[in-house]
């Protein structure tokens, strides 16, 4: 069997990394350089404090920050290496200097804009498309603040020129989004592809902004571009570098006996969870599968009975494979993921405390990052929508009645749907004051206003149930809470039904959550403060809320009118053979 190589190391941690959604550019030179000096001096054994300290000086950089940073790469994955290889040596923060971090922008005036926007198109040859490109580049930059690498992978199909919207996708975070542009960029816009296509002829580019001799703009060309024009200009750099963040890793100690994961599980749940946090029981029952799932997959990774593991048994690279069995074997998505994670990790942080021989084990599987995933735009219903949504059911059948005072309700209350299905006819409050009482996530209660359009169903609706305090507002056949799943079937039934009324709602994937989306962005929409609407929500933060500013296209419409956009001479084509 082959001694596994420093490179071999490097390699298998940036496959675990990239897997885990970073990009890791800029980490795999260093550390692909870092094992070739390993190889060089011919290192054997786990990484030393002594040889990554050697070569992150071996810099030829006059920046003396460089020193600091490649060490700080080496660091990271030191620290990847200990949970494999307790020998590896983690270097300490700061053995080198600070990493400066990044430097304080400076904005650019009216004047420094046009100087900009003049000296790029007097780029060579002033009449290609190198020169009009970067002008409508670097216009668009300022006009719509978009990130250097969003502006560079805009596509045509990203471009709609006719609505004048860019579609940024799986941007920073993965996030995607919707830009609107002013019409006076759109027209500079289209004024730019007019020129590209008569000059390139031929099939449409793939790529938005191009030149004759590469198909992309790419940020390293932009950034050399943008650096010969501030040498022309005489600017010169600004801005200062901020304090760095220090933190501090606690030391480790070694096995001094194995504790049993059955036993420690067992006081995890009955004493931790019930006891101290006092969870609910969705929240146990969350923690139960996931363990029930874990000691599953560790009984068939070990060949033990869930009874005999120890805890070192759950140790950083089961947990790790069991993370990725969830995803490959049970189509899990990352969401799900990192939901189990989290179970993990509350477990492994009492048994930490409760046991400190269980603290190397536990700072393995807690140096476990989630794993990244793409944040689409955010769905929501239109008036038009919604109301085509609530006319769907039949008002001649019980559960056409039903289904009326369901929809009703929720998009009345933006409720979730386990608050919907926990609704007790006491909570419903139709005789003096016309509201409802939400029973919502984390234990916390709300009351929500209700319309009288509203309440008026709901009355007619009471006289077909029971009316006993504790009897559910919107029961099944048997008289029981309708299921989560209950809920969604009648809502893809309404759905089916509405979109012969209204095609906008043909193919795509609505759930009940959907109508929650709808009621908070049509509370934006409507004026609404957005603290009003977390509360309406029953939003612990309002950070949570503030995804519906960003999904509101209208708004940064209304924010867009309000800014000036940069003046700029229209570009006249001329035919060569003239």
């Amino acid at each position: 069997m082959t001694r596994s190589t420093v490179l071999d190391w490097v390699e298998e941690y940036l496959d675990l990394r990239r897997a885990l959604g970073f990009s890791m550019d800029t980490p795999a030179w260093y550390l692909r350089a870092f094992a070739r000096y390993a190889e060089q001096v011919e290192h054997r054994g786990p990484i030393t404090l002594d040889l990554a300290t050697r070569w992150a000086l071996l810099s030829h950089s006059s920046d003396p920050a460089q020193a600091a940073r490649r060490l700080a790469v080496i660091r990271s994955f030191a620290r990847h290496r200990a949970m494999i290889d307790p020998a590896t040596e983690i270097p300490p923060p700061g053995l080198l200097g600070r990493v400066p971090r990044r430097k304080q922008p400076h904005i650019y005036s009216d004047v420094e804009i046009a100087e900009l926007l003049q000296q790029a198109s007097h780029m060579l040859p002033r009449d290609g498309l190198s020169s009009r490109a970067y002008v409508a580049f670097f216009s668009l930059l300022v006009s719509t603040g978009l990130r250097l690498s969003e502006a560079c992978r805009l596509t045509c199909s990203d471009v709609d020129l006719d609505r004048g919207l860019l579609t940024i996708r799986e941007s920073k975070y993965r996030k995607s989004r919707w830009v609107p542009l002013h019409p006076s960029a759109t027209q500079a816009l289209i004024r730019y592809a007019a020129y590209r296509d008569a000059v390139l002829g031929g099939d449409p580019p793939i790529f938005f902004f191009r030149t004759e001799r590469v198909p992309m703009l790419t940020p390293a060309a932009v950034e050399k571009a943008f650096a010969r024009i501030r040498r022309r200009l005489g600017w010169s750099s600004q801005g200062r570098a901020r304090r760095d963040r220090r933190s501090a890793r606690g030391s480790s100690a070694r096995h001094r006996h194995r504790p049993h994961t059955s036993a420690a599980a067992g006081v995890f749940f009955r004493r931790r969870l019930v006891a101290e946090c006092g969870a609910s029981a969705h929240t146990i029952a969350s923690y139960r599968d996931t363990f029930e799932l874990l000691l599953r997959y560790a009984e068939k990774h070990s060949g033990r009975t869930p009874s005999a593991l120890n805890l070192e048994d759950l140790d950083a690279p089961v947990v790790l494979s069991f993370l990725d069995h969830l995803e490959t074997e049970r189509s899990c998505c990352p969401r799900t993921r990192n939901l189990r994670l989290t179970a993990v990790r509350s477990f492994m942080r009492y048994a930490s405390v409760r046991d400190p021989a269980c603290l190397p084990v536990a700072q393995r599987v807690l140096a476990i990052s989630g794993k990244r995933f793409d944040r689409p735009v955010l769905g929501f219903l239109s008036h038009e929508e919604v109301q085509a949504l609530l006319d769907a059911p039949d008002r001649t059948t019980w559960s056409g009645q039903r289904d009326a005072a369901l929809f009703a309700v929720m998009y009345n209350t933006g409720a979730r749907v386990s608050e919907m299905i926990r609704l007790r006819v006491a909570d419903v409050l139709v005789d003096r004051a016309h509201a409802v009482h939400l029973h919502g996530k984390g234990r916390k209660q709300r009351v929500i206003p209700l319309w009288k359009s509203t309440v008026a169903q709901l009355h007619t609706w009471f006289e077909q149930i029971d009316r006993q305090p504790q009897a559910p507002v919107f029961p099944n056949r048997a008289g029981k809470p309708m299921s989560r799943s209950g809920v969604e079937n009648r809502l893809r039934v309404a759905i089916t039904k509405a979109s012969l009324r209204c095609p906008t709602l043909r193919g795509r994937a609505i759930s009940p959550h959907t109508v929650r989306h709808a009621t908070a962005m049509h509370l934006l929409r409507s004026g609404v403060d957005i603290t009003v609407i977390a509360m309406w929500l029953g939003h612990e933060d309002t950070a949570t809320t503030h995804q519906y500013i960003e999904a509101d296209l209208a708004m940064k419409e209304a924010a867009l009118k309000r800014m000036d956009a940069p003046s700029s001479q229209p570009v006249i084509f001329k035919a060569r053979d003239r």
